[in-house]
């Protein structure tokens, strides 16, 4: 059911948007260009060039919408990375912009207020700006405009090719009401997002997988989005992930992308093959020394809704009070399954934002915080804790900034009596 709108939203919306954002970015570009540096025809057709460059590919992928897997690896990346780079660059660009906008928008309306306050008083206008304040301030506009672009293209070029690489261990532990005694202690190891692509090749694959299997932990968990778009994409990904082993085995659930290919019998069956018990609405029970926790998987969904009815559907002959762990591709149902008495949910899909600027308290200071709160890391509802992880792979941009891959251990202990 979430075909459609992910269609419209990934494939139509998105491109508009972007290139419009773009082509403004363009006018006003030129616009500066003209100003600046009237007598350089040749650097104005330069900008131009770059600008149209990009925007007809924008327009072209949108169209075309190529499969990467099936071209030549270094064709793939030839093309890909200059455009991530070029877009990457032209994001943080707008992002600085629309801060500078939004931080100058009171001084804005005082000036506004005061130039119609003095207006009434009958005042004189300003007086002429002196000509050495004007080459002043031509200077710092061009340092700052060649400045703002060095650090975004280059912050870019820096997520495409650094910030993707390696990926950090992430250590949390939590105290469930019901967890039996003997299952204190227990370990989980969480990965989610692995986008298998040309960006995400088998020998990358096999790193991280390398990397979960040294962990040593007892259970190992796949939050969804084993693929990005393409049937094709997950036979490498199966082949890197059947030298993966826990004690107590390897669960997943499917995640958005994993429907995008619009196969997911094929996409499912082979992920089963290759050693990944995927839960699709339906829960297994994971003993140890004689103590049990339930764990649950639901398919993505994009409706509350129907993520509830999931989840009811999951919990079937599970009793009350028994330990409820759900995997849950996406993180945006923590109420629901609150509602459903889960003591732990464990989520992926949002990448930790892939751009991230800082936190603040519990708030991500990141672009994908606009339009959601849960982007990485631990939220609470009730007695429902989540843990998002975020990811191994990208979607979009193959870049990272401060955001790196991560693999979690989740060490489960019981909680004191009141």
């Amino acid at each position: 059911m979430t075909q459609p709108w992910s269609f419209i939203v990934f494939r139509i919306l998105i491109p508009l948007v972007f290139l419009s954002l773009q082509y403004l970015l363009y006018h006003k570009t030129m616009r500066l260009v003209r100003r600046e540096f009237p007598q350089r025809r040749l650097l104005q057709r330069v900008v131009a060039t770059v600008f149209w460059t990009f925007m007809i590919s924008i327009l072209l992928l949108a169209i075309v919408r190529p499969t990467l897997s099936r071209m030549p690896e270094w064709i793939a990346l030839g093309l890909s990375y200059p455009l991530s780079i070029w877009f990457g660059g032209i994001l943080l660009i707008l992002l600085v912009l629309a801060a500078v906008w939004i931080l100058k928008l009171p001084l804005r309306l005082y000036s506004l207020l005061s130039k119609q306050f003095r207006g009434s008083k009958g005042e004189r206008g300003d007086e002429p700006t002196p000509v050495h304040q004007n080459k002043s301030r031509r200077l710092f506009i061009r340092s700052a405009v060649a400045g703002l672009a060095g650090i975004s293209f280059g912050s870019s070029a820096y997520g495409v090719f650094v910030g993707n690489a390696g990926c950090e261990i992430t250590e949390v532990d939590f105290a469930l009401p019901n967890l039996p005694p003997q299952l204190g202690g227990f370990t989980i190891g969480l990965m989610s997002d692995i986008h298998s692509s040309v960006f995400m090749t088998k020998e990358q694959m096999r790193f991280y997988v390398d990397r979960m299997n040294k962990l040593g932990t007892d259970l190992i968990l796949i939050t969804g989005d084993f693929v990005n778009s393409s049937v094709d994409e997950v036979y490498p990904l199966a082949e890197a992930f059947s030298e993966l082993a826990a004690p107590h085995g390897i669960y997943g659930v499917l995640g958005n992308h994993d429907f995008f290919t619009r196969d997911i019998d094929v996409v499912a069956r082979h992920i089963d093959d290759c050693g990944v018990k995927l839960l699709r609405n339906d829960h297994v029970s994971i003993q140890r020394n004689g103590g049990t926790f339930h764990l649950l998987g639901v398919d993505d969904t994009g409706r509350p809704s129907r993520a509830y009815e999931l989840m009811e559907k999951a919990t079937a002959g599970i009793r009350n009070d028994a330990t409820r762990i759900l995997m849950c591709h996406r993180p945006y149902f923590l109420e629901q399954a609150a509602g459903l008495n889960m003591d732990l949910v464990l989520s992926g899909h949002t990448h930790g934002g892939q751009v991230s600027l800082g936190r603040f308290g519990e708030t991500i200071i990141a672009p994908a915080s606009l339009a959601s709160r849960f982007v990485w890391g631990t939220y609470i509802s009730g007695n429902t804790h989540m843990y998002i992880n975020r990811g191994i792979g990208t979607v979009g941009l193959p870049l990272r900034l401060n955001c790196p891959p991560e693999l979690t251990v989740i060490t489960l202990k019981t909680k004191p009596s009141a």
